[in-house]
């Protein structure tokens, strides 16, 4: 009898816990499906565009992966754009000017 009790009060115990998690999963499920909204971090994350999304995966990358085999690459390619800035503001100015002037050729 005694174990019989004890199992009843457990089996009691795991209803009410289960009932518990159950309400909490909902309460997650109804967040997950509503549209993000706010000042939050995650708002501005996921309005900001693909680029904050490239960098957190940049950087997952460098803590997934041995750094030392990506330090060289990683400077090498911060090399290159800091090259090739000048010439995309060239681009740029060259782009705003072809549209300041309709006639003029355009590149």
């Amino acid at each position: 009898m005694r174990n019989e009790s004890r199992l009843a009060t457990r089996r009691a115990e795991l209803l009410a816990e289960s009932a518990a998690q159950r309400e909490a999963l909902g309460y997650f499920a109804v967040q997950l499906s509503q549209p993000i909204t706010g000042d939050g971090w995650t708002a501005r994350l996921l309005k900001g565009g693909k680029v904050p999304l490239i960098l957190g995966g940049v950087a997952l990358g460098f803590l997934l992966t041995r750094p030392r085999r990506l330090v060289p690459l990683a400077t090498g390619a911060f090399g290159m754009w800091r090259m090739i800035q000048p010439v995309l503001e060239t681009i740029r100015q060259a782009r705003s000017a072809a549209d300041l002037h309709p006639g003029a050729e355009q590149i």
